[in-house]
């Protein structure tokens, strides 16, 4: 039997300044709702928040994984909802991609750009009403390096042309990494954390 596909959440923090943290929640080829966005607040205000959409989410919808983007800003917010006992999991989206990746995509914000790509792509896909999510998803560039790996246009780069932080856009495509990441990286940064938990250092 096929392994039933289950919530996932991705979550993109910021504080204060003109980005916005964002959260997205995915079931399969279903986008739950518009992306929800808020600013301006510290990182504890947005672990509140989270935790508030966790606990008024029926348990059967609950999401299997938070995934958040710990470059930055989020490795806090990842320990706080890890010690309040949610399903979060950190990834590094300026490291190296998913091992089976690492031949054509050059980071692992790379990658999840591609499988949200690859998720459009598919049958039977179901957007939300919302027009700021699919305006970010659409106004990213890429190129290729001179080995011919496919790279994303990261945010400065937009920012130099005019175009906003794609926040909602990166919170919808943090859902794709989870448990299937598989990169070096990840699995020494797992090991780091569950050592950092248990006190090791």
């Amino acid at each position: 039997a096929q392994t039933p596909v289950k919530p996932v959440w991705g979550l993109d923090p910021a504080r204060y300044g003109q980005c916005l943290t964002a959260l997205a929640k995915r079931h399969g080829n279903h986008l739950k709702e518009p992306v929800k966005t808020w600013g301006q607040v510290g990182l504890m205000q947005t672990v509140g928040r989270v935790v508030q959409e966790y606990e008024n989410t029926p348990y059967e919808e609950r999401p299997y994984e938070i995934i958040v983007d710990v470059c930055g800003l989020g490795a806090g917010v990842v320990d706080r909802l890890e010690e309040l006992g949610l399903p979060v999991v950190g990834i590094n989206a300026g490291e190296a991609p998913p091992r089976t990746e690492a031949g054509r995509l050059q980071r692992m914000r790379d990658w999840l750009w591609w499988m949200g790509r690859e998720w459009f792509l598919s049958n039977g896909v179901c957007l939300p009403d919302d027009s700021f999510l699919v305006a970010e998803l659409t106004d990213v560039h890429y190129s290729l390096t001179s080995t011919g790996k496919i790279v994303v246009e990261s945010k400065k780069e937009m920012l130099d042309r005019g175009v906003p932080s794609p926040d909602r856009a990166d919170a919808f495509l943090l859902t794709f990494a989870g448990s299937v990441v598989t990169s070096d990286a990840w699995e020494a940064q797992k090991v780091t954390r569950k050592k950092r938990r248990a006190g090791g250092f």
